[in-house]
């Protein structure tokens, strides 16, 4: 999907005005917001496609299961403080 659509998307779903309003709102421009999540694969479309010259990204695949390492997160509440 490219950079472009996604933040037509997004913008038409949060109710921004328009791109600029909605990389206002991230302190940022939309294809670094892209670039700096772990889960996503961002890349210059060059294959000549509709999307040339654009920036595109993808999820990346998930670890196989037996790759993936298991570990279990802990927190030890105490009072009514530690859940705020």
């Amino acid at each position: 999907m490219t950079a472009d659509a996604a933040a037509n998307i997004v913008c038409s779903n949060l109710g921004y005005e328009d791109q600029a309003e909605l990389e206002d709102a991230l302190k940022c421009q939309w294809g670094t917001f892209l670039e700096s999540m772990p889960h996503l694969e961002t890349k210059i479309q060059d294959d000549g496609s509709f999307a040339e010259g654009k920036l595109v990204f993808r999820m990346k695949p998930f670890q196989p299961l037996l790759d993936r390492k298991m570990f279990i997160k802990t927190f030890k509440i105490n009072n009514r403080q530690d859940l705020w």
